[in-house]
């Protein structure tokens, strides 16, 4: 049995980043988090608004982090279900993975935070919607005798 429609694929990534100057703290972190609630609040609306559902949008949030007094910082990918520590340990660790070495008796900068979006969404063509396409047939057929 033909089907009258076919499904389409619309996959949409969207990035938005704002310049912080936060010196990481225990006070520092929950305004942190509510930028980072702001920005994925702003990017899920316009994605709604372009037709994607609430269930297909997939969030990555982030903040840039260096050592005082360093210039490279390093994108901290925040952890779903852990504590407000989470960004600290995670940078902690990459900047020993990367550098051998932490700075301990620095503070931590966050220059930037980040949110990071992948979206998917279905949609129905008829095949009214494939008018534009030439259904090419074939000129010749080959036979083999063998």
């Amino acid at each position: 049995m033909a089907s009258d429609s076919c499904f389409t694929r619309y996959s949409s990534a969207y990035e938005v980043q704002a310049p912080s100057a936060e010196i990481l703290s225990s006070s520092a972190l929950p305004k942190l988090k509510s930028r980072l609630d702001k920005l994925s609040a702003d990017v899920k609306a316009q994605l709604i608004e372009q037709g994607f559902t609430d269930d297909r949008i997939k969030f990555e949030r982030k903040l840039n982090m260096r050592f005082d007094g360093t210039d490279t910082a390093i994108m901290v990918l925040e952890k779903e279900g852990q504590g407000e520590s989470s960004f600290e340990e995670e940078f902690k660790k990459q900047y020993k993975a990367e550098f051998g070495f932490l700075l301990e008796e620095k503070n931590i900068v966050i220059d930037d935070v980040k949110v990071c979006t992948r979206s998917i969404r279905w949609t129905t063509l008829s095949p009214d919607g494939f008018r534009g396409y030439v259904i090419l047939q074939p000129r010749y057929s080959i036979a083999w005798d063998l």
